[in-house]
């Protein structure tokens, strides 16, 4: 059964049973809208992840309240036709594409936004962003729900708008909660592992009691010492998808983000601040205090000195935690966890059977995105395991696991998750600057799907968030999975930072390539370099002194801007 998706009251039964059986939403190609009744809209959606149910519906409402509407060529109502596909819709060569590309409206990914912009291939969308959605009624605008650092990032310098960010997206450790459950893998006050009921939990990594994270591991070696435990009851920690090595490079750079802070970590963006945790020596490791014995003051930064950031401890720690799981991946890590074969879907095929149709032992982690659940049923992997009792996507309690803090000395640090939304991006082809009144709608399009109650739809259907600020009320959260549910949780406590990775930083700007999350380790994954060995990145200092030398001054300074 998949989970519950939402349906505007203005959409009529017969409305609904279209929209379900697909009869004529897709697009082959875009035709000559002379021989059709209604005012058509051409959309290219990359469907990787968020699937395409969630514009379908919102296509359908939209339709639905502007099928009265005439226009001046006589036409009458409105028809979205999509094109919806994980080829050709997202990535550098789909940006350069957009000279001839046909479609009106654009959401895509892994799509740099000024080069969109000074491809000249993006609409002017700057009144939908800055008009309050009075008409919808609403009285903020889109721009008032965007976080300050999206607002820097997206307006340009002449104050315009030619896009938004379209998913909020980050990475981590997925956790099973039935799991935890039914091997008593939760953490109690005395130090040993219970089941519910069994004890009394243990306060989490923040610190507080009776908080959704109680019962999980709180520093670092807690989680070491739970997977250990892990192995002695029939589970195994975790399951790596080994081919898409970006799922643990940026699954790190979570864990470099949490130790950072959000001030600290925000620095690599806008290069204007204070650090206060530059290493000079990494001499012996974490301390018992989580940082190192030999720390640089606390260092201005700026544009001329940005390149003191590699010294952040976060980047050390993140390491030290790579590491530790790699020379544990015998007892720690499923037999395909490094290998080629085993990919985002197959990985996610190996969670999910948790040893139902094997010998195997059941997994109790999976690296992967906040997308995972979305894209594991779009690909029918839950119903794959269904017949084997395995949990539907409606059933099962997963969540994202809190990441533990680097030492107890750290524990009660508010958590800190950075996203830079994959480079999502919606935008209008420029084309329709020579058709004024489809250029209404389709900005209207766009406003439509920005309003509070359709981005609500967006996490009901696709169990993700939305990089603006609305609020879900709770008769929609009952729509959502468990994980969704969790989701949305975990950014609206009060005890969690959100850091959206964007900046209008001429050095970021001017060389945004080397500032991705992937960058934060050199090109490399530390993951698959420890597991190989015998190089300079087979150590955790040998990594860091690599990093160090990778990205010293004379790199910096080669950097425009």
């Amino acid at each position: 059964m998949k989970v519950k998706r939402l349906i505007a009251a203005f959409c009529t039964a017969a409305l609904c049973v279209t929209a379900f059986a697909g009869c004529t939403r897709e697009a082959v190609n875009p035709v000559d809208e002379g021989s059709n009744s209604k005012m058509q809209l051409y959309v290219s959606n990359y469907e990787g992840g968020f699937g395409k149910a969630w514009l379908e519906e919102a296509a359908d409402r939209f339709e639905e309240l502007h099928k009265n509407d005439t226009f001046s060529n006589g036409k009458v109502g409105v028809e979205i036709k999509l094109t919806s596909s994980i080829n050709g819709t997202a990535g550098s060569n789909f940006v350069q594409g957009l000279g001839t590309n046909t479609n009106d409206i654009f959401f895509s990914e892994d799509s740099f936004y000024y080069d969109v912009v000074a491809g000249g291939y993006a609409l002017d969308i700057t009144d939908i962003v800055t008009e309050p959605l009075t008409m919808y009624g609403e009285s903020q605008s889109i721009e008032n729900k965007m976080d300050e650092a999206l607002v820097d990032f997206f307006k340009t310098s002449d104050g315009k708008y030619y896009g938004l960010p379209h998913y909020e997206t980050y990475y981590g450790i997925v956790y099973n909660v039935e799991l935890f459950d039914q091997k008593g893998l939760w953490i109690s006050t005395n130090g040993t592992y219970i089941r519910p009921g069994e004890g009394t939990k243990a306060n989490g990594p923040d610190g507080q009691p009776n908080t959704s994270d109680d019962g999980l591991p709180a520093t670092y070696d807690e989680f070491y010492a739970l997977c250990d435990y892990m192995t002695t009851v029939g589970v195994t920690p975790f399951v790596l998808p080994g081919k898409i090595v970006a799922c643990e490079t940026l699954m790190m750079f979570q864990l470099y983000a949490d130790y950072e802070g959000r001030e600290n970590f925000m620095l690599n963006y806008t290069f204007d601040g204070v650090a206060t945790d530059l290493v000079n020596s990494v001499g012996g490791g974490l301390n018992q205090n989580g940082t190192f014995n030999d720390m640089l003051p606390a260092t201005t930064i700026n544009s001329t000195n940005g390149y003191l950031l590699k010294k952040q401890a976060g980047m050390y720690a993140a390491l030290e935690f790579a590491k530790k799981i790699v020379d544990h991946a015998s007892t720690w890590c499923t037999s395909g966890s490094f290998l080629n074969s085993e990919d985002h879907l197959t990985a996610k095929h190996t969670y999910l059977k948790n040893g139902r149709a094997t010998q195997d032992n059941q997994v109790a982690f999976l690296v992967d995105g906040v997308w995972w659940e979305n894209e594991a049923e779009e690909n029918n992997i839950f119903a794959t395991w269904e017949a084997y009792g395995a949990p539907t996507r409606e059933t099962g309690k997963f969540a994202m696991l809190p990441f533990p803090k680097a030492s107890e000395a750290q524990v009660g640090q508010p958590r800190t998750i950075a996203t830079n939304c994959n480079l999502s991006l919606a935008f209008i082809n420029s084309k329709l600057a020579n058709d004024p009144e489809k250029a209404d709608l389709a900005k209207e399009f766009l406003r439509f799907l920005h309003t509070d109650e359709e981005m609500q739809n967006f996490s009901v259907a696709t169990g993700t968030l939305k990089p603006f600020k609305y609020t879900i009320p709770e008769e929609k959260k009952a729509q959502m999975s468990y994980f969704g549910r969790n989701v949305v949780e975990t950014r609206d406590n009060p005890n969690v930072d959100t850091v959206y990775t964007f900046s209008s930083n001429s050095k970021f700007l001017n060389n945004f390539s080397a500032f991705y999350p992937d960058y934060a380790w050199a090109n490399h994954n530390p993951f698959s370099d420890f597991k190989i060995g015998g190089t300079e990145l087979s150590t955790v200092e040998g990594y860091y002194a690599f990093i160090m030398k990778e990205r010293d001054q004379a790199w910096w300074d080669r950097l425009k801007g």
